[in-house]
């Protein structure tokens, strides 16, 4: 049917005829169709009975102020939509004022907490590995320090490849040179005869490791004036400070007992085995952009677990980051 149609014309018109709002023309057209036309007779009646049904509902009340609070919102949303366009940018600038000085630094901080926990994790593997070999070694010694001039690495030909089987866990995951020194480390170590040196000094890139029981600066500094010196020995397993200040041991199993400070304590050999640095993150102190920067690194210690040392607590001060880094100072030259 087109809209032309009769039964169109008269079912478009059936609301207004039973409300008495058609006009004389239409009101009679309908009347003389529904007279002839069966379908819209039926058609006629169910519309009637709709109207019924909504005319016997109850009735209810416009809460009071109803038209005044409409004509409120209408007046208010009118004044938004002609409010100068410098507000709706500073509105904008505003908010993203916020994200930046709130949201921004938290996705920061959550970025660098996941990139210290991996590199906490490689460190604690090679806890795992140095103390496999400790158990193999007699005397359950720790593997010796590399004999290098800048960096403070293990000797990796006596753990490469039967104690470290990943390569990738001797460069901190924070390096931001990581990749191009992965591959370097890869290449001196599938040789078919190993450069375990140019190895040791990949591994120094990243982290220093001691070799020896030191638990202060004091003792540090002897260490380190005895590798520059070459005067460190492997074979008895000590290093007398030129100073007389006491021996330095070379880290082993067993070597905590030398640092308890109250026999009477039973937990004084467990204190002291958590108190002996062995291996430290030096990565972020190498390209740190100022000193004021810093915030600190992870530190390995004797029983195996990996902590974050603030800077300015040792080891992670100033003497013993930049002598593991291979940064020399004014008073070392």
């Amino acid at each position: 049917m087109t809209a032309n149609h009769p039964c169109e014309k008269t079912r478009a018109g059936l609301q207004r005829y039973l409300l008495q709002t058609s006009p004389d023309r239409e009101r009679q057209a309908i009347e003389a169709h529904l007279h002839t036309c069966a379908a819209c007779q039926e058609a006629f009646d169910a519309e009637r009975a709709r109207l019924a049904m909504l005319d016997s509902l109850p009735r209810h009340e416009a809460p009071a102020g109803l038209a005044e609070r409409t004509l409120a919102r209408i007046q208010e949303q009118h004044e938004s939509r002609t409010r100068p366009a410098w507000f709706a940018l500073g509105t904008a600038a505003g908010v993203l004022l916020v994200l930046i000085f709130t949201v921004l630094p938290m996705l920061n901080r959550s970025r660098e907490a996941s990139i210290q926990w991996r590199t906490q994790d490689v460190m604690r593997q090679l806890g795992m590995v140095f103390m496999m070999y400790a158990n193999e070694f007699q005397g359950e010694r720790w593997p010796k320090l590399a004999k290098l001039d800048r960096a403070w690495a293990p000797d990796l030909a006596s753990l490469y490849p039967n104690f470290i089987v990943d390569s990738e866990a001797l460069i901190a995951r924070e390096h931001p040179e990581r990749e191009k020194l992965n591959l370097a480390l890869r290449e001196a170590l599938q040789q078919p005869k190993p450069d375990f040196e140019a190895a040791e000094e990949i591994m120094g890139e990243s982290f220093g490791y001691l070799g020896y029981a030191v638990t202060n600066e004091k003792d540090f500094n002897a260490l380190r004036d005895a590798k520059a010196n070459k005067s460190l020995s492997d074979t008895s397993g000590t290093l007398t400070d030129p100073g007389g200040v006491r021996d330095l041991y070379t880290l082993r199993e067993g070597v905590e007992r030398f640092f308890i400070t109250d026999i009477n304590n039973p937990a004084g050999s467990t204190d002291a085995h958590s108190t002996i640095p062995v291996l430290v993150e030096i990565a972020s102190w190498k390209f740190k952009k100022s000193v004021e920067s810093y915030r600190g690194a992870n530190v390995l210690y004797l029983d195996g677990h990996v902590e974050f040392v603030p800077f300015g607590a040792f080891p992670v001060i100033p003497a013993v980051l930049d002598a593991l880094s291979g940064i020399t100072t004014d008073s070392e030259e």
